[in-house]
């Protein structure tokens, strides 16, 4: 039986008298890293018989419809009261006088003490050292805190320093440029600092829930800084792109653990996987600077034919990567029926390259429609000429269009040119030929940051063109 609580300056011992239970260490690596982290002991390993007492978890976190008080699931500690722990360290050179137990044990050890009357002075003694070591691991972890806190904060001040002067110097620059060639537009300050800072708090928060991992940000950061430098409306797509992408990723992801075999906790992203899907977006925001320099304009083929094609391109090329996105996270979660392949039409395992859903293709049109939407949200709030421009209305239906069509060349391609099988050890989908895994589709030609590359080149070069003929007159 469990005999003391691993909890520091926590003094509860088993009784069966008292109404306190004692939970074992989960024996899931990920809970176990976790429980370790909140109960805030430095170098502390817990063993196989290293207990947590009940007082530590709120209620919410226990199972009572058995007969027993068991831990849920998902439980985790949560109560601690760090700060009377240190309290009575600091009072421990002051308090001889008091009985031992007293001192540093508490009353449970005390109420212990009384009762058996078989403890020996030299175990009591042992006791009192082992809970004094647990005190003093205690205040060392919270120094280390306290510590790190202040390195935090010292260097997020170095980093908004630093990033003030970067945006003053591209603002100077600007600003030389223009001078010099006498045709250039200059870029405000304002315009500069929001377009570095954002997308580095953006990029840092990603970063922290796993969303990015260490070259994902640092090529998440380029293409948010073109992008929003050159239009809000294309950050906004973008952030909108990203944000809903990342939720869904992490959404259901135990489901998705036992179908996918690369599943990443929280969908981390590498510079590949941000390059195949935002280097087409940073190619047209960059030739849209150079056609028409940094800012918001209405889409208008009449007026400005060039510009407007270079945004519908840009807003198909988000919107076919969220429409894809959208389509292989929800569509594998929330579909009742078995995904066929676009191909054969033939039913295949869930998580197979080409396979689609009813639910996977409403999702993809969602998603697209969503970018739309943020896109001529953006335009409303940023644009001043649109009672003279053509409607903006239809770049919402552009966009879900987009997303709908991206889905399909994208499930086209991995039907066809990405390798899928079937291992029939785990019951999982491989993405590579092995020798346990049997073929289920596609050839291994490409893999799914190439198709997802691909998808959105094509929908970026197509639908622009067929948009302008069908785009309405001012």
């Amino acid at each position: 039986m469990p005999t003391n609580c691993a909890a520091a300056g926590c003094a509860n011992t088993y009784n069966k008298h008292i109404n306190i239970s004692f939970h074992r260490f989960p024996l899931d690596p990920k809970r176990r890293k976790e429980w370790v982290r909140l109960v805030r002991r430095k170098n502390f390993v817990p063993g196989k018989h290293t207990f947590l007492c009940s007082k530590h978890f709120e209620a919410s976190c226990f199972d009572l419809t058995g007969q027993t008080r068991r831990l849920k699931m998902d439980a985790v500690p949560t109560i601690f009261d760090f700060c009377t722990h240190i309290k009575s360290m600091f009072q421990l050179g002051t308090t001889e006088a008091l009985p031992p137990s007293k001192a540093v044990l508490g009353p449970a050890v005390e109420h212990r003490r009384k009762t058996a009357h078989g403890m020996t002075a030299p175990r009591i003694q042992g006791v009192q050292l082992l809970h004094t070591k647990r005190a003093l691991f205690s205040m060392t972890d919270l120094d280390d805190n306290i510590c790190q806190r202040y390195i935090e904060m010292i260097t997020n001040i170095v980093v908004l320093s630093l990033i003030i002067c970067i945006s003053l110097a591209f603002w100077i620059m600007s600003m030389t440029a223009s001078t010099y060639y006498g045709n250039l537009r200059p870029i405000s300050p304002w315009r500069w600092l929001f377009s570095v800072i954002v997308p580095v708090v953006i990029v840092c928060n990603g970063f922290k829930k796993k969303s990015l991992d260490h070259s994902g940000a640092l090529g998440a950061l380029v293409v948010g800084f073109i992008l929003t430098i050159a239009n809000f409306s294309f950050f906004t797509s973008l952030l909108m792109f990203f944000l809903s992408s990342s939720k869904l990723t992490k959404w259901k992801g135990e489901i998705k653990k036992r179908v996918d075999s690369e599943y990443k906790e929280g969908g981390q992203r590498n510079w590949i996987q941000v390059f195949c899907n935002g280097a087409v977006p940073t190619e047209l925001a960059l030739l849209y600077m150079i056609e028409s320099g940094p800012g918001e304009i209405p889409i208008d083929f009449s007026k400005q034919y060039s510009a407007s094609w270079m945004c519908l391109s840009l807003l198909a090329a988000l919107a076919c990567s969220a429409g894809d996105t959208w389509a292989s996270e929800v569509g594998p979660v929330l579909s009742k029926s078995p995904p066929r392949l676009i191909t054969t039409w033939k039913k295949v395992p869930v998580g197979t390259n080409g396979g689609v859903t009813v639910v996977g293709l409403t999702s993809s049109l969602l998603g697209g429609t969503f970018v739309g939407l943020t896109y001529f949200l953006t335009q409303l709030a940023f644009v001043s000429d649109l009672d003279i421009s053509a409607p903006q209305w239809p770049i919402i239906a552009f966009g879900g269009l987009a997303g709908l069509l991206g889905s399909i060349v994208d499930s086209y391609l991995g039907a066809t040119m990405q390798f899928t099988g079937l291992d029939e050890s785990t019951g999982m989908v491989v993405n590579s030929p092995t020798k346990e895994a049997k073929h289920v589709a596609g050839k291994p030609i490409l893999d799914n940051n190439a198709v997802n590359l691909f998808s959105s080149v094509l929908v970026a070069l197509l639908l622009p063109t067929a948009a302008w003929g069908f785009w309405p007159r001012e």
